[in-house]
């Protein structure tokens, strides 16, 4: 079972400041309303969308966790932002910002640069738009539901953070693993990550690190396992580790794949909007050849991180595989708009015209997909489909 912590010795650097806030007053009987607005994604990069929405959905149990403020309902709050048409840009500027009565607003950026997640997060008194605290977190993508969100939260309610997890030359270590994670030198990375762990046996965030080096390593599913186990042995509500678990139990046997259903429901008992979780959730239902499932996990996770281009591709393959073609090519669409450069989402798109007896587009999307340079499977896979056109 789950237990929400106020906070959690994960992710490298956390810098807070804080300035008093009578609007925040301890001893006050009334809780304050809350509302969570997206994260503004100040890279731009258009793979890195989804993290808006990954961010607030993680701090919602996080923030409620204290029990001192009430929050706004994230489907109530995307429903008024959209018919607003309000951004966070517009929030924090001094001036009052009234959105469904809530007196406080967490608002906030990030940057996804290099295989490093910087999140910004600033309080703001709703009343009069002023800035009441701040704080940032950075660390790897896989730390953002254990690490950042507690630690976030804690800082903007105010209360002592715990120390920084790893000294500074380790820290500057760990960046430079994700780094290499991110360039897919796998091999590098996890001999890093080792290297830090030789020191720091028990740090959460590397293990995690090195657990997705491992994972993509061709081979080394096991390794990563271990890796992912032993910080569920280390911080048993790990959601990182369960996710992580899931994902190396999916390699299409149906018996792993059931054990990562298992995973994904723990996950999905404390969070039931959990995007990644619904995700794999779909990936599970769908190795088990149960399509009626699968499609409403991958709707769910469409949902819930509207931005997440793997959620709309897997949609698109099982409304491919029940014969519903034109939903199909809607998802994919939908799918390549948030991964442009992403070959295998391009050849999802490709497949779903070719059903609904659209051959020029099909052509071209397969045309595109062999220009985001697929690796060496996937342009097999295209080259056979475009020899259809001949």
């Amino acid at each position: 079972m789950f237990r929400p912590r106020p906070a959690q010795l994960l992710g490298y650097l956390i810098v807070a400041a804080s300035t008093a806030s009578p609007a925040l007053a301890d001893d006050s009987p009334v809780r304050p309303t809350c509302a969570v607005i997206p994260f503004t994604n100040a890279t731009g990069r258009p793979g890195s969308a989804y993290l808006a929405s990954t961010i607030s959905q993680s701090l919602y149990p996080a923030v409620a966790a204290s029990g001192r403020w009430q929050l706004v309902e994230r489907a109530r709050l995307r429903e008024i932002l959209r018919e607003a048409d309000l951004r966070a840009s517009d929030i924090g500027s001094g001036q009052p910002v009234r959105i469904a009565d809530a007196q406080m607003l967490i608002i906030g950026e990030y940057r996804d640069e290099g295989g490093i997640v910087t999140v910004s997060a600033r309080l703001v008194n709703a009343a009069d738009g002023v800035v009441v605290r701040e704080a940032a977190w950075t660390g790897h993508v896989s730390g953002i539901t254990d690490a950042m969100a507690p630690r976030l939260a804690t800082a903007l309610l105010g209360d002592e953070l715990p120390p920084a997890g790893l000294p500074a030359e380790a820290a500057e270590q760990f960046k430079k693993a994700c780094r290499l994670l991110d360039e897919d030198e796998l091999d590098a990375a996890i001999k890093l990550c080792s290297a830090i762990l030789e020191r720091h046996r028990n740090d959460v965030p590397t293990l995690l690190l090195r657990g997705h080096a491992q994972l993509r390593k061709k081979g080394w599913t096991r390794y990563a396992i271990q890796d992912f186990e032993r910080v569920l042995d280390l911080d048993e509500d790990s959601v990182a580790a369960r996710l992580g678990l899931a994902r190396a139990l999916l390699g299409g046997d149906p018996r792993t794949a059931e054990q990562a259903l298992k995973r994904l429901r723990q996950v999905l008992e404390r969070i039931p909007d959990q995007g990644e979780a619904l995700w794999l959730t779909a990936v599970a239902q769908q190795q088990l050849d149960r399509p009626a499932e699968a499609i409403l996990a991958a709707e769910r996770a469409a949902e819930a991180l509207p931005e997440f281009a793997p959620a709309w591709a897997i949609l698109a393959e099982l409304h491919l595989a029940t014969g519903t073609s034109a939903k199909a090519v809607a998802a994919a669409r939908t799918a390549v708009t948030h991964a442009p450069d992403d070959p295998g989402i391009w050849m999802v798109l490709g497949d779903a015209q070719w059903a609904n007896d659209d051959r020029p587009a099909a052509h071209e999307a397969y045309r595109k997909a062999l220009t985001c340079e697929p690796p060496p499977e996937l342009k097999m896979q295209l080259d056979a489909r475009l020899k259809k056109f001949n």
